[in-house]
């Protein structure tokens, strides 16, 4: 019906409204004209009806731009004891409807797509870094990483387990002499012998005369870990325990051959053997040794050796600083043998000068890690570069250089064979943090077992849960090899970090006798980073450095200390000086684009003073090359590079060699 003038109707918008809403009609809107004597006009319209003009809607209702996510409250870091309930909660705003996904370390948690995660009965397991991704159609947002730490032992249901090195050298009739090869660390790999290990062994048995017994040594069990530095810690066990072997044993002269981490493994041996038979004839041969992240590999590689020799090369293996594998050695006969490489690489040389341009010094060649050893193994064979003959397998008493040792001096500056010496580098710095007290840490415990020392040390002891009776234990089980037949002792606290920090140190020392067999396990959250082994260690406080699987900061973590024990003996350790630490250069690194004074690009890189670094370039952000090494006395430092005109794009990233 017509509509009386001058008075007031109601219009029901409600399902125009809804179509706006849901996106169906996203510009409708509503037109009201006056009503005339033939129509009453309360219809839609789109607003851009190309019809009459004058039927588009004078009120258009239009969606408002979204707005992207925005975190208010972010989730909160807790530490907690097992078993626990633990909810982490975000409140975010935004145009809705927001949605959610929570992660651990950076992967999606199945099914937890709410404003708040709900954890159950928590374990060790459940300790980490957790954030949130929001989302909306209009963008998305990370919060910052909440860490849950979880006070409990480390093993996680775990049982750590001796390292075993029972009949690993069996000296056969007329063998007088031996040769040990071995190889190193090696970052996820499958437990296999690298072919290369049995191929280096066979070549110097066929080299070595009468009365040489050549074995490989297989400890890829215990050195295919998640960290090198574990690698070193396991290789230092097993050396000991074959150094005691081979002791015991009838060898006049013994050779220990060992690449990467396996450096640790035959000086531990060579410690072993020495110390149990000093008249013992020990040579020790390093290929690119792994020196472990604060270096201790520099000083103690050689010793206890008649002689030894270190093969090293300026290398960019990426899984590690190349620094730590490289360098002379306190107490090897030293040569580089980076330029005897048919395949390396070479790179010019830039330092820092007043200008904005610096000049190149000439070329950095870089060979690989695995050079060193292939290097060793064509001494065997005759087949190294004329240039660096000489070294190697005819240094050796089976290659007949024995007796000439005396005139390559130990601890001297580098021989580089075929070239020139590398760029030096300084050594990292290396940072320590106050010692914990227990007194302020949050913790938990296994109960019996467990006793503070004051405030800054605590005793475990692990006894064993019941006799053994005519070898076998009383609950009818024979025990394996390796099998802690004791109950454990653990404590585990909550460390929050502040600094960067990227290993872990203290000091421990077992007090147990009677023949224990304890093994101290070290765990950061549920990564197992070191073990003390009490059959190898001598009585008194030893220091320990064990490194974190990378370094962290602002975070909240849980270290814990387990003990094992593996005979029918009691075992008790005491740890105290309990402290985190960072080795290493933790100023930032920047690489920038600037104009030169000919307004020519140039790039500027800008880091900690007294270090070396590199650059490399790529074209597809997979493939990268070593570019130019920069020498920055000062800071920063400024370089052109020559060939980037020959990439319609290229992309350039710095780091440490």
């Amino acid at each position: 019906p017509a509509g009386v003038p001058g008075q007031w109707y109601a219009v029901d918008i409600t399902g125009l409204y809804n179509s706006w809403q849901s996106g169906l009609y996203p510009n409708y809107g509503l037109q009201l004209r006056p009503q005339d004597n033939w129509n009453n006009y309360n219809a839609f319209y789109s607003a851009d009806y190309t019809g009459d003009p004058t039927l588009r809607p004078k009120l258009v209702i239009t969606a408002p731009a979204p707005v992207a996510p925005a975190i208010s409250v972010p989730p909160q870091s807790q530490t907690v004891q097992a078993a626990a309930n633990v909810v982490f909660s975000v409140t975010a705003t935004g145009t809705p409807p927001l949605s959610y996904q929570w992660r651990k370390s950076g992967v999606n948690i199945a099914g937890a797509t709410g404003a708040t995660l709900s954890l159950t009965s928590v374990g060790a397991s459940a300790s980490g870094g957790y954030s949130v991704v929001v989302q909306n159609p209009a963008g998305s947002i990370v919060s910052g990483t909440a860490f849950l730490s979880v006070l409990a032992d480390g093993a996680n249901g775990n049982d750590p387990g001796q390292i075993s090195a029972s009949g690993l050298v069996t000296q056969m009739p007329g063998q007088n002499n031996l040769v040990i090869v071995t190889h190193g660390w090696s970052a996820f790999s499958l437990p296999v012998l690298d072919p290369w290990v049995t191929g280096l062994a066979d070549a110097i048995r066929s080299s070595a005369p009468s009365g040489w017994q050549v074995v490989p040594i297989d400890w890829t069990l215990e050195a295919y870990t998640l960290l090198p530095d574990m690698a070193l810690v396991n290789g230092r066990i097993k050396g000991m325990l074959l150094g005691e072997q081979i002791a015991s044993q009838s060898w006049s002269h013994v050779h220990l051959i060992g690449k990467s981490a396996g450096a640790a493994l035959i000086q531990a041996a060579a410690d072993a053997i020495k110390h149990s038979t000093p008249s013992k004839e020990v040579h020790t041969t390093f290929l690119d040794p792994y020196l472990g992240l604060n270096y201790r590999g520099r000083s103690w590689y050689g010793m206890n050796a008649d002689w030894s020799e270190n093969y090293f090369a300026h290398d960019l293996w990426t899984d590690v600083p190349a620094s730590l594998t490289e360098g002379p050695l306190d107490n090897t006969f030293n040569v580089n043998v980076t330029w005897a490489d048919p395949s390396i690489l070479l790179t010019p040389i830039y330092c820092q000068t007043a200008g904005s341009t610096p000049p190149t010094l000439g070329d950095e060649a870089w060979s690989s890690h695995d050079w060193p050893r292939e290097f060793y193994y064509r001494t065997v064979l005759g087949t190294q570069p004329t240039c660096a003959s000489g070294f190697g397998f005819s240094m050796s008493k089976e290659g007949g250089g024995w007796d000439s040792h005396g005139t390559h001096p130990i601890g001297q500056a580098p021989l580089v064979p075929c070239g020139l010496p590398p760029v030096t580098q300084n050594p990292f710095p290396m940072r320590f943090d106050f010692e914990f007290r227990f007194d302020q840490l949050p913790s938990a415990t296994s109960g019996a077992g467990v006793s503070f020392l004051g405030n800054t040390s605590f005793l475990l002891n692990s006894s064993p849960s019941h006799l053994l009776l005519n070898g076998r234990q009383d609950g009818g089980r024979e025990p394996e090899d390796g099998d802690p037949t004791g109950t454990p002792a653990w404590l585990a606290v909550g460390v929050t970090t502040s600094n960067a920090a990227n290993f872990v140190q203290f000091d421990a020392g077992f007090t147990s006798t009677n023949g224990a067999q304890g093994l101290m396990t070290v765990y950061w959250n549920t990564n197992q980073i070191g073990t003390v082994d009490e059959r190898i260690e001598s009585p008194g406080l030893h220091s320990y450095r064990f490194a974190l699987p990378g370094a962290v900061t602002n975070g909240l973590y849980t270290l814990s200390f387990r003990l094992d024990s593996f005979t029918n003996t009691t075992s008790s350790v005491t740890v105290t000086n309990v402290a985190t630490g960072f080795a290493g250069v933790s100023q930032p690194l920047t690489l920038g684009m600037v104009r030169g004074t000919n307004g020519a690009p140039l790039l500027e890189l800008t880091g900690a003073a007294g270090y070396t670094y590199l650059v490399q370039t790529s074209t597809n952000l997979v493939d990268w090359a070593p570019t130019a090494l920069l020498v920055n006395t000062n800071g920063t430092i400024f370089f052109a590079d020559p060939t980037a005109t020959n990439y319609s794009r290229r992309f350039y990233q710095a780091l440490m060699p």
